[in-house]
Order: structure tokens, then sequence, then C-alpha cells
């Protein structure tokens, strides 16, 4: 999944230069002009290494640290990793000229952060965005947290090339592990596995959604939610599309008939089901059976679960469920508090903004396809439900080990 924003450049226009001799207005030469149009807090000058960068990467077919091969990637995917990229290389710098890091350097455990609620203090810890599963929120409370517990931000996106998967992974995952003690990411991205850049024992943390209500909300923001201009202009917005249960219904009733029930849906990246399964994907990882379009057979299923939960008994701290967000931020707090001390106390401030979807259009549907839509898309669904209902269970054991579980209500008599 790509990221929403982008950089903002400044606005600037010729300004008219006095001569120093006779005190009239000389005309202005191009240098002039440049220098007056940069003039407003440099900001020109950064605009125009970024521009150089982006031409230097073209050329040398990478991104512009050289880090990972970008031939596949896109102009707008060029230009919103170098954006990231620079950001994230500011958040470094300020890093450096704040306080004393509190931790940052130990080991981590995920047997012990997840059985136990044992405290864990990892140099490097990795935020799983899942789309539509409270990414925002967590992202905003990330950002908000991090001058005050002295922790860099990376929001680099991954963009993983999908003729060499695995070789692209593991130029990420290069890149990550060579990251300053004390980081934070937290971008949309697959899994990625850094133990094959040499880190140990990476420390993931995720947030995930009941799975209907993800791929419902994940389609109404294609086409309705609040996007940002630049994600607006570079992927449009359809918002004359069917609504989510229509498009269901649609695709049951071609099923009940006999036809493909996903014909066209693996293709068109604004249909109701094309990020069906997407969490299940981004728990696997990159590779090996983990891509969508792999995930819409049995066997590819079954062999994705299987992944994915294996790569969250290794690797996840947490992972904690949208419909107890304030308690999976408590669970948080507990389990990595050299980082996210005070994110709970920051939540409850609405210290984040929701991205809500805007009105939807009406479902006109009669009562016979209402009735297909939600049974076939749970069928659809159903090796991420297998997987949601893991982790849920997962968390309310790892809720009680931390002391945060709620107490029995008592019966009435």
């Amino acid at each position: 999944m790509e990221s929403d924003l982008a950089p903002r450049l400044p606005r600037g226009g010729a300004r008219r230069k006095e001569s120093d001799a006779a005190g009239v207005a000389a005309p202005p030469g191009a240098k002039h002009r440049l220098a007056a149009w940069c003039a407003p807090g440099r900001a020109c000058a950064a605009a125009c290494l970024v521009a150089v960068a982006l031409v230097a990467a073209a050329w040398s077919r990478r991104s512009v640290d050289l880090s990972v091969r970008a031939s596949h990637m896109s102009f707008r995917q060029r230009a919103g990793d170098a954006y990231w990229l620079a950001r994230a290389k500011a958040s470094e710098l300020a890093r450096l000229g704040a306080a004393p890091a509190r931790g940052g350097r130990g080991r981590f455990n995920a047997s012990a952060a997840r059985l136990g609620c044992a405290a864990q203090d990892p140099p490097l810890v990795m935020h799983l965005k899942v789309p539509k599963a409270a990414s925002t929120t967590v992202f905003d409370l990330v950002h908000e947290l991090s001058a005050a517990n002295a922790y860099a931000v990376n929001s680099r996106p991954m963009y993983v090339d999908e003729a060499r998967p695995r070789a692209s992974a593991r130029e990420y995952a290069a890149y990550f592990a060579a990251r300053p003690d004390r980081t934070v990411r937290t971008a949309h991205g697959a899994y990625v596995d850094l133990r094959a850049a040499g880190v140990a024992r990476p420390c993931y943390v995720a947030v995930v959604r009941e799975p209907l209500r993800r791929l419902e909300s994940h389609y109404d923001y294609i086409h309705w939610g609040p996007r940002s201009r630049w994600a607006t202009f570079w992927k449009g917005q359809d918002r004359a599309a069917p609504s989510f249960r229509a498009c269901a219904a649609k695709h049951a009733a071609a099923r009940a008939r006999g036809g493909r029930a996903l014909a066209g849906a693996a293709a068109d990246r604004g249909d109701c089901l094309y990020w069906a399964n997407a969490q299940l994907a981004y728990f696997c990882g990159v590779g090996g059976g983990c891509a969508l379009r792999a995930l819409r057979t049995r066997a590819g299923g079954a062999a994705a679960l299987a992944r994915a939960l294996a790569n969250v008994d290794r690797d996840f701290a947490v992972v904690g469920v949208v419909e107890d967000l304030a308690g999976s931020l408590a669970v948080l707090e507990r389990v990595l508090p050299t980082y996210f001390s005070g994110i709970r106390a920051a939540y409850d401030a609405q210290a984040t903004h929701s991205r809500a979807n805007g009105a939807t259009p009406p479902d006109d549907l009669d009562d016979a396809a209402a009735a297909t839509a939600e049974p076939f898309l749970r069928h659809v669904l159903k090796w991420e439900y297998a997987l949601y209902d893991r982790l849920r269970r997962k968390f309310a054991d790892q809720k009680r080990a931390c002391g945060l579980a709620e107490p029995p209500r008592a019966r009435a008599h």
C-alpha cells in the first residue's frame, strides 16, 4: 500500500531588486529571478536537491539513497520514496540533538512479551501498518510521542519489485536494519524478515480488525474517503462506484451461476474484492505465496495462514485489535514502555485524526441479494478470519498477562 502524503513545494515569484547605485528597478535577469524565488526560507535549495537526487536516481536505476533498486518504481513512487527518506533523515538528525535515550539497546523476546507481558527494549520497532485497521491513529500516536520518548520515526514505504520480491525485500530489510538505535518504522508494507539482514530479533507490533468490516472500510475509503489531493490526483476516486454490498452481491450472483466470482477483481484495484485478505497477506510477508492472488485458493490460503502465524510467534511483541483499541494501546505501553509511555493518555487526549469515510451510496438490494452478500464475503475471507480469530485470542491472553483484562461480571440472581 502506498502513502497518501506528499511533499509540499514552496511557492514564490520574482521580486524586484533595486539598484544600489541609482535606486531604479533593474531588469531582473534569470539568475536574480531564481535567487528571489529561492529566498523564502531557502526552501528552493531543498527542492532542487530533491530534484537532482531524483534525476540521479533515475539515471542509476536506484533510490535516492542508493539502498534499493528502483527501476520498477513509477515517477510518483520515486518522488514519494525520496520525500519519506528525507523526513526519516530529518527525524534521525533531530534525535541526535535530543536528550540521551532511556534505552533501545536491549534484546527482544517475543514469547516473553506476549505470554508474560515482560517489558522489552529493542533497538528497532516495526509497526505493521495494516490499511483501515487503526493505521492512521497509531501512525499519528507514533509521531506524537517521538520527541518526548526520544526516538526517530521512519515512514519510508516499501515498493517491492514483483519481478524479484525476495531480493527486493532483502534490500529493504538491510535499509531498516541499518537505522540508528531507537527508531520506530510506521508505514504500509508487508512483513519483512529482518533476520536476513542481521537483526536477530526484529520487534514488530500491529493492530488487526474484523475482516469484513476492514474490507468494507477499505473499499469505501478508496471511493469516498477523505484522501489527500496528492492521492486523488494520482490514483483517482470513482465516486460513482456501487456500494460495497451491491458489489459483493454481484460477485455472489456470478458464483451462484457457476461463474468465477473473483473474475476481474484481481485486476481492478477499485473492486470490492481486490483487497480481500490483505491482513493475511501483510502478516504472511513477501514472496512465497503471500501475494493477494495466491490467497484466493484453498492451498494458498492455508499455507499463508501457517506462515503468518509463525511470523507472529517469532517476531511480534503486540498484535492488538481495533475492537479494543484502548486496551491494545495499554498493552503496547506495558510491553514497550521506553517507546510508548504515554500513548494511552495521548489517545484519550485525541492527539490523532481518524480517516472516517464520507457518505456511501445506498445498497439498493432486494432481500434475496442482500442475504447472499455476507455469507459469500465470509467465504472469501475464510483464511483471514482464521488469522483474526487466532490473533484475537492471543491478544486476550496477553491482556490478562498484563493485568489489564476486565474482571468477570457478576451474574444476576
